[in-house]
């Protein structure tokens, strides 16, 4: 990716699904070692799909506005750092990598879900078409490179 900026860029993803972030505590980590810039990146996307199939119903534009504003006063008080970016792509991992490539990240830190919990395969996209440097930590129960088939 290229020569390390002055204060190298880290970046976070996370889907708000474990409200232990453990995502950002890897992210953290690892930002000690590089440098302070961390950032936290939360894709919705323009349905706000996740939310809509929790609740059951569709999801109107208004609605996925108040999503996002939810979202980050979440994040916000869960986090407490003020670097918290909500992307609104059309998928989570487009989000998470025009975030990435439009803050020049050096590390992006992603979190890899069970198969079963991952039906729309994020970190497999993130892991095809990232041009950075990636660390990818698993939640419970997922898929490691000793587990794979």
């Amino acid at each position: 990716i290229g020569p390390p900026g002055p204060r190298p860029v880290v970046i976070a993803a996370t889907d708000c699904s474990d409200p232990a972030l453990p995502v950002l505590r890897e992210a953290w980590r690892i930002a000690a070692a590089l440098g302070d810039q961390i950032f936290l990146v939360h894709n919705i996307d323009s349905e706000a799909s996740q939310f809509a199939a929790r609740i059951g119903m569709p999801m109107t534009p208004a609605l996925a506005d108040i999503v996002v504003h939810r979202s980050r006063e979440w994040l916000e008080s869960a986090a407490a750092i003020p670097n918290i970016v909500i992307t609104r792509a059309s998928d989570n991992a487009t989000g998470v990598l025009g975030a990435a490539q439009s803050m020049g990240a050096d590390l992006l830190v992603v979190g890899v879900k069970p198969d079963a919990k991952a039906p729309h395969r994020t970190a497999e996209q993130i892991l095809a078409n990232a041009q950075r440097s990636v660390l990818f930590v698993p939640f419970a129960g997922a898929r490691t490179a000793a587990t794979a088939g």
